[in-house]
This record gives structure tokens, C-alpha cells and sequence, in this order.
């Protein structure tokens, strides 16, 4: 009887969890240093993260389906915490010795991480991002943050198959065309 509790008991305690919603996020493949994930708050994109010296985070992912071309970087830190939800900030990457990018960043915070998100649509981005060793943000003339990309190559690669099996076994939008009564005329 005992043991017919406990199982009873954890089934419920399983349900309860499911039930009480999808997680955030969910783990696709983990890299040494790079965790490969799937955001479900953002369409499913997949992307990587790694949570380099002092907490800092570097995030690179999908903003919808491979096929739209549209990404994000997400850098933050815990010691950035005059960060401010919503607000714009004019900041620049840049990769190794490359040229640098410019561009209008959106604080966001992502967990108890405090930081600054980038949408691109540039997919040298993508290709400078996986291909160097280093990315350095700049707010206003200040470095803010230098992190290594050591094997981003690799957790580059797995990025993409996770975002081409998302986008293959996504679940297509239902119809909103009214569909026709099987039941008219067939009555007793």
C-alpha cells in the first residue's frame, strides 16, 4: 500500500509539473563550454549560450525559422544591473580584429541576467560570430565586455541542425477556414 502511495504520489507531482506549463527552454546538445538550447518563448529558435568569466553570458540565436534570415546576440551580466528592460542602447561588436558593428541594442533581461539584446539580419554576423576567437561590445568608448569564442565553430554547426529540425517538425498553423458539418444530412 505504501509503495502504491509513493508511485501515486510522484505521478501526480510529474503531472502537476507538466501541467503547470512548457518550460522556457529546453536543452538540445551540450558543447564543452556551449550549451545548445530551444527558447519556446521566442518561436522555438534555437540557440547557443555560453557563460564566460564573472557570469557573463554571450547568446547567439534564431529569431524564427532558418529560413527568415533573422538572429540575435544577447551579451549580459550580473554586474550590469543599471540595465533597464526596454530601454535603447547604441553599442558596437566587434570580432577579433574584424570590423566592427554598430547598431541600436534593447536591455532585456533574461533570467537574473541583466543585458543587452541585438536583432540582426546580416548573416556574416552569424559566419564572423563562429569563425573567430573573441567578441568585444563597446558602449559609448568603453569596452565593456571581451569573451572568448573558443570552439564556437563546432556549437555553430550544432545550431544549425537544431534550427533545421525545429523548423522540419514544426507544427503547421491550423486552418481558420470553417471546416464542413460531417454530420449534416446524415442523421437518423
Amino acid at each position: 500500500m505504501l509503495r502504491t502511495s509513493i508511485i501515486a504520489m510522484m505521478l501526480l507531482a510529474s503531472t502537476a509539473t507538466y501541467a503547470g506549463g512548457r518550460p522556457e527552454t529546453s536543452v538540445w546538445k551540450n558543447m564543452g563550454a556551449w550549451d545548445i538550447r530551444i527558447d519556446h518563448t521566442l518561436g522555438d529558435g534555437c540557440y547557443m549560450v555560453m557563460i564566460g568569466v564573472q557570469g557573463t553570458q554571450v547568446r547567439l540565436g534564431y529569431n524564427g525559422p532558418s529560413q527568415s534570415g533573422q538572429g540575435y546576440i544577447f551579451l549580459g551580466s550580473p554586474v550590469w544591473q543599471s540595465i533597464k528592460e526596454g530601454q535603447k542602447y547604441t553599442t558596437t561588436i566587434g570580432f577579433d580584429a574584424e570590423p566592427t558593428w554598430t547598431g541600436t541594442a534593447t536591455g532585456r533581461w533574461i533570467g537574473n541576467t541583466p543585458g543587452l539584446f541585438m536583432s540582426y539580419s546580416d548573416r556574416n554576423l552569424s559566419y564572423e560570430f563562429a569563425d573567430r576567437q573573441y567578441i568585444k561590445m563597446w558602449f559609448g568608448s568603453k569596452m565593456v565586455t571581451n569573451l572568448s569564442l573558443a570552439t564556437s565553430y563546432p556549437a555553430m554547426e550544432e545550431l544549425v541542425k537544431c534550427q533545421d529540425y525545429v523548423d522540419a517538425n514544426r507544427q503547421s498553423v491550423p486552418s481558420t477556414q470553417a471546416k464542413p458539418d460531417p454530420f449534416k444530412g446524415n442523421g437518423v
